[in-house]
């Protein structure tokens, strides 16, 4: 039996835009996850901020030495405010142009 793909006008993905488009439905719902936990917590810990960022520890207290990131510390654990750091992942939201 032959197959009719060529002339039924159909379109064949290959297995590199199926590991491509894989690719993307993951980096997709690791974005949505990572906004969810933003938005349920009020406070946040060093760790997760740096993991939200993307950014090693050193960074994270060269931000907070700088004035650029806010924080209160209770215990010695330092907290942040999830919308503060929110806002600053929105403040350098780069256009997808």
């Amino acid at each position: 039996m032959q197959s009719n793909f060529s002339n039924m006008g159909e379109t064949v993905a290959t297995l590199a835009d199926l590991e491509r488009m894989k690719a993307e439905i993951i980096q997709a719902f690791q974005e949505a996850i990572k906004s969810n936990m933003k938005l349920e917590k009020k406070w946040l810990r060093s760790k997760e901020v740096r993991e939200i960022l993307s950014i090693s520890s050193t960074t994270l207290q060269t931000m907070r030495i700088k004035g650029e990131i806010p924080y209160t510390k209770i215990s010695g654990i330092i907290y942040y405010p999830a919308e503060e750091i929110q806002a600053l992942l929105n403040k350098n939201l780069q256009n997808a142009e």
